[in-house]
C-alpha cells in the first residue's frame, strides 16, 4: 500500500517565524505530536511535542514572562529556534513498509509527504499502526497479528526505582536508546516514566529557575522518578495478541504497553516494535502482489 492515502486537502503546518505558542495551540487543538515547518510549499523543518517540552516545558509566553514585562520572556519564542532540520521527507508513492522501516530505524514518529517539492500530507506512526489494528483497519488479515504479544515484547526489560533521581532516568534513556522505563519496586510495576516526562520537567524547571533568579530567588522542582511518573497505567497480559496490543497503543495514544502478570512486570511492547512488524507484514504483501 502506498502513502498516497495520507495526502490531505488540509495540513496543519508552521512557518519558521511562527510563535511557539501557535505550535502548542495547534498540537493541543488537533491532538497531534508533530508539525511540519514550511517555507513556501516545501517542508524545511519539523517540530515535535518533545522539542517544545525541552525548550519551554510546554509553557506559553505569558507563563514565561519575567517581572511582569512582556518583552522579557524566558526561553525561545519562534519555531525556527527549535525546529529539527534538515527534515526527512517521503514521496506519496512510497510503500507503507518503507515508511515504517524508516521511522523505526531513524527513531522518528512522523514524516512529511512531499510531491515535487510541495507538502501534501503527513504520515505518523499511529497512522501506520492504525492500518493494521485501528478501528477502521484495512490490512488486518495477516496471521502474525494473532500471535501472542510475548513473541514481540522485550522480556529483558530495564526498570527504574521510584526514588531514583531524574538524572539517572535521563542517563538511562540516553545510554540505552529507549524512550520508556517501567517504574518498579521488588518487581512490582508502580508506573512508567518516559523521556517526554523528563523533557517536560527539565524544560519547565529551566524556565522557572531563570524566572526565580531574575526575581532574586531560586526554584526547586521535581527531584525523583516518582514525582513525575505516570501512575494511571494501561497494561497488557501475556495472553493478549499483537493485534489487541497494537489496538491499545493506537486507541489510548500511548507509546508503550507494559505486559504484566498480576502486578509483576514481564516485558514491554513499544510503538517501534510494532512499526517493525508493520514493515514486515506490508513488505511481504507487496512482494506477493497482495498490497494495493
Amino acid at each position: 500500500m502506498q502513502l498516497s492515502r495520507f495526502t490531505k486537502t488540509k495540513i496543519h503546518t508552521l512557518d519558521p517565524g511562527d510563535s511557539l505558542d501557535k505550535a502548542i495551540a495547534l498540537m493541543e487543538e488537533h491532538r497531534i505530536h508533530h508539525l511540519p515547518v514550511v517555507d513556501g510549499h516545501r517542508a524545511v523543518g519539523m517540530v515535535s511535542d518533545r522539542d517544545l517540552l525541552i525548550a519551554v516545558g510546554w509553557k506559553l509566553e505569558v507563563e514565561r514572562v519575567v517581572n511582569g514585562r512582556r518583552k522579557n520572556v524566558v526561553g525561545p519564542r519562534r519555531v525556527r529556534e527549535i525546529m529539527a532540520q534538515p527534515v526527512i521527507t517521503i514521496d506519496p508513492e512510497t510503500e507503507v513498509h518503507t515508511a515504517a522501516r524508516l521511522m523505526a530505524e531513524a527513531r522518528i514518529h512522523a514524516l512529511p509527504i512531499e510531491r515535487r517539492g510541495v507538502i501534501v500530507g503527513v504520515v505518523s506512526c499511529s497512522d501506520l499502526l492504525g492500518l493494521f489494528a485501528g478501528e477502521n483497519a484495512t490490512l488486518a488479515d495477516d496471521p502474525r497479528l494473532d500471535e501472542p504479544v510475548t513473541s514481540r515484547m522485550h522480556a529483558s526489560v530495564h526498570t527504574i526505582g521510584p526514588k531514583e533521581p531524574l538524572h539517572v532516568a535521563s542517563k538511562m534513556f540516553h545510554d540505552l536508546h529507549i524512550r520508556h522505563l517501567p517504574v518498579a519496586s521488588d518487581g512490582v510495576l508502580m508506573g512508567v516514566i518516559s523521556d517526554r516526562d523528563v523533557r517536560r520537567e527539565c524544560g519547565a524547571d529551566g524556565i522557572e529557575d531563570e524566572k526565580a533568579q531574575a526575581a532574586g530567588g531560586y526554584y526547586i522542582g521535581a527531584t525523583c522518578v516518582m514525582d513525575i511518573m505516570s501512575k494511571h497505567l494501561v497494561t497488557g497480559t501475556e495472553s493478549m495478541t499483537l493485534r489487541e496490543a497494537m489496538r491499545l497503543l493506537v486507541s489510548k495514544r500511548i507509546g508503550c504497553l507494559p505486559i504484566v502478570r498480576d502486578d509483576s512486570i514481564l516485558g514491554i511492547l513499544t510503538e517501534t516494535d510494532c512499526l517493525r512488524l508493520v514493515a514486515m507484514i506490508d513488505g511481504d504483501a507487496c512482494a506477493s502482489g497482495m498490497s494495493d
